[in-house]
């Protein structure tokens, strides 16, 4: 817990606990008090942040911090700032840009609506991005590039997540063929008839639309470039199915590596608007307060509801 950024106070509350009584067993134990910072020199933090760059070029100082923090790293955030002027100062010019306002949107609890969808950018070359993020914490549950939009592959992907974070009561997604096993799947194991699997367009499914938008920039900006630069040079032809084949091979792990590093910051980087907490942190907090609710309602607005007929 204190590696996700709780203080000592936070977590006497959260386990009901004397914050003394933790704070004995902490010097008994020998543990160390991760609230300080690290005596990292600035040639290291240079290096680490020019290597974060290097799989996600669009990451700004939140995303460094995030991903600094998520490798168990505490850095004040100002240090973070300067060195990234000097590391990085055409692209922290180039990040400077208007906030968007977006719709007010509320969910109670960890795990009551994840949103799922697929991401197109690279479609042109092959790469599908698939993903999920819950409604509450905007924590990433799941993201990966994969070579096809097969519902098997959505499938394999959020029955992974579901082991990791468990079942959500209700998940949020388009009618694409690809959502037809997880909205099988939910409707078996949740229910029918009360909005287990939730449809409406992708362009209203806000939480993982805003996720896209951060991937777009921080991820698949980089590689569009790039292959986009590979074809006007003549070393890449996106219509020969083996330039593809190929393609795939080298990239593929490349860039879900830039996915793993850009999840790392998403999740470990500190709210403004939940008291700095990060995203992880911020689930594991509610989960705490409500470990003893195991269903809260949520109504249901004029998405479709997806109707599977047993074969």
């Amino acid at each position: 817990m204190r590696d996700l950024g709780f203080s000592w106070m936070a977590i006497s509350q959260m386990l009901s606990v004397n914050v003394r009584t933790l704070y004995n067993h902490r010097i008994q134990l020998g543990l160390v008090d991760y609230g300080t910072f690290n005596n990292i020199s600035n040639v290291d933090l240079d290096h680490l942040i020019t290597e974060i760059l290097t799989h996600t070029p669009g990451s700004g100082e939140s995303y460094i911090s995030g991903s600094l923090r998520g490798r168990g790293i505490r850095v004040q955030r100002w240090r973070v700032r300067e060195r990234l002027r000097i590391v990085d100062p055409v692209g922290k010019a180039l990040r400077r840009r208007r906030a968007i306002q977006r719709r007010v949107y509320n969910v109670t609890v960890p795990n009551q609506v994840w949103h799922i969808d697929t991401n197109h950018k690279l479609n042109p070359w092959g790469f599908v991005f698939h993903g999920g993020v819950d409604g509450y914490s905007r924590c990433i549950t799941y993201m990966r590039c994969c070579t096809d939009n097969r519902a098997s592959t959505a499938m394999q992907l959020f029955q992974s997540a579901v082991d990791l974070f468990g079942l959500p009561q209700r998940v949020r997604g388009d009618a694409g063929s690809e959502n037809i096993d997880i909205a099988r799947f939910m409707i078996e194991h949740r229910g029918p008839n009360r909005g287990s699997f939730m449809v409406g367009r992708s362009v209203h499914n806000q939480r993982i639309e805003r996720l896209w938008g951060e991937l777009n920039r921080v991820v698949s900006a980089y590689f569009k470039d790039l292959f986009l630069f590979m074809e006007n040079v003549g070393i890449l032809d996106s219509t020969d199915p083996f330039h593809i084949r190929a393609l795939h091979h080298v990239y593929l792990p490349r860039i879900n590596r830039s996915v793993d590093e850009f999840v790392n910051q998403w999740n470990h980087h500190s709210l403004r608007t939940m008291e700095n907490n990060s995203r992880c942190s911020c689930g594991l907090l509610e989960c705490c307060n409500f470990l003893s609710i195991t269903d809260r309602s949520v109504k249901c607005t004029s998405d479709i509801v997806f109707t599977i007929t047993s074969s």
